[in-house]
């Protein structure tokens, strides 16, 4: 199996990567067009993986450039996914709701 990433050429590695966008980004419109923003997180992190499994896929072809830039635009999708979701509590705490309801019921500082 080994032997055979190793033997890819760049028109095969293309093709491989049509064929993930035209499966991958239906999901990502409609993330975007019905406002699930709840799934996001799970599209970005998909995303993440598969740039980077085709970045070591392109390394070991020797198109070092490539993988270069798949990992350059893995590492800023981590980046945004920190800043979006990591910072947003609300994303990996399952008593958001209780939350909020005490933070309702503080009385206001003046």
């Amino acid at each position: 199996m080994l032997k055979r990433w190793t033997e890819l050429e760049r028109t095969e590695i293309t093709a491989i990567r049509r064929r993930f966008v035209f499966l991958f980004l239906p999901f990502v419109m409609a993330t975007i067009i019905f406002s699930t923003f709840s799934v996001m997180p799970y599209v970005q992190i998909t995303a993440v993986v598969f740039l980077f499994l085709f970045g070591i896929v392109e390394y070991i072809n020797g198109y070092k450039g490539a993988a270069l830039s798949d990992g350059l635009l893995g590492l800023f999708f981590i980046y945004l996914f920190i800043l979006f979701h990591v910072n947003n509590s609300h994303f990996f705490t399952l008593n958001n709701r209780n939350d909020q309801k005490r933070n309702e019921k503080r009385p206001e500082e003046k």
